[in-house]
């Protein structure tokens, strides 16, 4: 099941950034980037890319790139978080 991979994912990633965390300085910052999509996004391109050969016999038409543009545009942008404490006080 989707759902119960993705929410196995996240309690994995939460335990090690729980456990990275914890063995840092309280000073270090620490920079999470994220990217949706961008396995998607590559194999579209790939994809597109074989259909666009002269070679294929499969064409690329408007209602493929209709349906890629999304995941295209989604993979393009990201996500970035600082995460960090401080021990005196002061904000960051």
């Amino acid at each position: 099941n989707l759902n119960d991979d993705l929410e196995s994912n996240i309690d994995a990633f939460q335990q090690l950034l729980e456990e990275l965390l914890l063995q840092l300085s309280p000073s270090t910052m620490v920079l999470l980037a994220f990217q949706e999509s961008l396995d998607k996004a590559r194999e579209g391109f790939a994809t597109r890319r074989a259909c666009q050969d002269p070679r294929s016999s499969v064409g690329w038409n408007v209602d493929k790139e209709a349906l890629w543009q999304p995941i295209l545009e989604t993979a393009r942008q990201g996500l970035a978080s600082w995460i960090g404490t401080s021990t005196s006080g002061d904000d960051i």
